[in-house]
């Protein structure tokens, strides 16, 4: 995304870190999840928190039992019993220690699950997309 003017961080809008290379996302980590929605009726500004929830990553496995070969190694796949994982939720590392107030890390970005809180979502892996990142944006990724 890029924008007319930089853009101004406060309380509610910060930014996130992407994972390093040497990132790696295990089996039964915790990882925080949360969607934003647009109020109906509402200014084009009116956004709310939805839902936020600690979950944890099952494997790929597991997901693809229920998804089949849409589930692939670029994925991260959660059991969810909050469904959070609604189209353009995000999972995030929390580190509380980090950053003079805790910092955030991206690691995967909504794909699909099917609205149920009785089977897994999937997001898709930013680890897998770092290359593209950094071609397309420029960031530097680290080691």
């Amino acid at each position: 995304i890029r924008l007319d003017s930089p853009a101004q961080a406060s309380s509610t809008v910060n930014t996130i870190q992407l994972p390093t290379y040497s990132d790696s996302t295990t089996i039964g980590t915790t990882v925080n999840a949360s969607s934003f929605y647009r109020q109906t009726g509402g200014s084009a500004g009116n956004f709310g928190l939805a839902t936020q929830s600690s979950i944890n990553t099952i494997s790929n496995a597991d997901s693809s039992a229920f998804f089949g070969a849409l589930v692939t190694s670029k994925t991260i796949s959660v059991y969810d019993n909050a469904n959070t994982g609604t189209p353009g939720s995000q999972a995030m590392l929390w580190d509380p220690n980090g950053g003079g107030g805790g910092v955030a890390t991206l690691i995967g970005l909504s794909d699909f699950d099917d609205g149920l809180t009785s089977i897994p979502s999937v997001f898709t892996s930013i680890h897998e997309y770092l290359d593209w990142i950094n071609s397309v944006s420029g960031i530097v990724i680290n080691p």
